[in-house]
């Protein structure tokens, strides 16, 4: 998994795409990021990688089925329908959030194996 490959399938909804911390003002929008990397060990070492992407919607209603449909279709196609979904209310900015966090359960054997070389 990718930013661009995870970018790419968020675009297909028609929604503003970035990633986080952007300051799109557009509604609904998308914002997406890669915190964590999960790392599965075996006999003292990096056996494989899995990256860790969040991916959040912001709506102006709560909950909006329609937008929230948008995203976990483009997710499922792109083959991240494993994922997460929470629900929050931002009332200070009068948006709802739902983040929908997902792991690459596919891994990156290939990138260890290189870095072990």
């Amino acid at each position: 998994m990718s930013e661009k490959s995870v970018c790419d399938a968020l675009k297909k909804t028609g929604y503003p795409v970035n990633l986080l911390g952007s300051h799109e003002t557009r509604l609904p929008r998308i914002s997406y990021t890669m915190p964590d990397e999960n790392v599965l060990y075996a006999d003292d070492a990096r056996y494989a990688a899995f990256d860790q992407c969040e991916v959040r919607l912001y709506t102006d209603r709560y909950p909006d089925a329609e937008a929230e449909a948008s995203v976990e279709e483009c997710l499922e196609n792109a083959g991240y329908g494993s994922f997460s979904k929470a629900r929050n209310p931002i009332s200070s900015e009068r948006l709802h959030e739902t983040t929908y966090t997902f792991t690459d359960t596919k891994g990156r054997t290939e990138d260890v194996e290189e870095e072990e070389k």
